[in-house]
């Protein structure tokens, strides 16, 4: 609706939400371990803090059903609302393990739980005592097997690197195409 048609008491409703401005890299150093430059596709920092702040209220849940390095769970646990995340791909719930043991050792003092599985079938793999509790759920679904990663230019041209998702073989949904996902 336009500004204008509005009633004078009303707010206009605004989707636009000034967060992200400072670079990914800055956005998690220090916040994150070093390695989670090799995840293919990291949600920012500051996008998910804002989702969280926005959304939930202090002790909801979070749910990440593909949280890859674990920027959901991180920003949770930081915003005092525990956190469980799923994903198929084992190095990266150790890397999203790693990470909140790095925001514990800050003071994140909500409690997040990570499992290795398949988003498919979450039924089966997250305690049923979180069924009906999960006040968001927040995730960055796989863009496709590439990604846009790291890259460096190099005189030959761009490179990049940890750009690819996982291997086909465990059913990693960016194989799978829109549909599926």
């Amino acid at each position: 609706m336009p500004d204008d048609a509005m009633p004078d008491d009303a707010m206009p409703v605004t989707s636009v939400w000034l967060t992200c401005q400072q670079p990914a890299r800055d956005q998690r150093r220090g916040r994150y371990v070093p390695q989670t430059s090799s995840h293919p596709g990291k949600m920012l920092p500051s996008l998910a803090a804002h989702a969280i702040a926005s959304y939930t209220a202090p002790g909801e849940l979070v749910f990440d059903p593909m949280c890859g390095s674990g920027t959901t769970l991180v920003e949770a646990v930081h915003a005092g609302r525990p956190a469980i995340g799923i994903d198929i791909e084992p190095r990266y719930t150790a890397l999203a393990a790693a990470n909140l043991t790095l925001a514990a050792s800050q003071g994140a003092a909500a409690a997040a739980t990570v499992l290795t599985g398949d988003a498919t079938r979450l039924l089966d793999l997250v305690p049923a005592s979180t069924l009906g509790r999960v006040a968001l759920v927040l995730t960055s679904p796989p863009y496709g097997r590439g990604t846009h990663g790291l890259v460096r230019t190099t005189s030959g041209g761009v490179r990049k690197r940890h750009h690819l998702y996982g291997d086909r073989e465990h059913g990693n949904l960016a194989y799978a195409g829109w549909p599926r996902l």
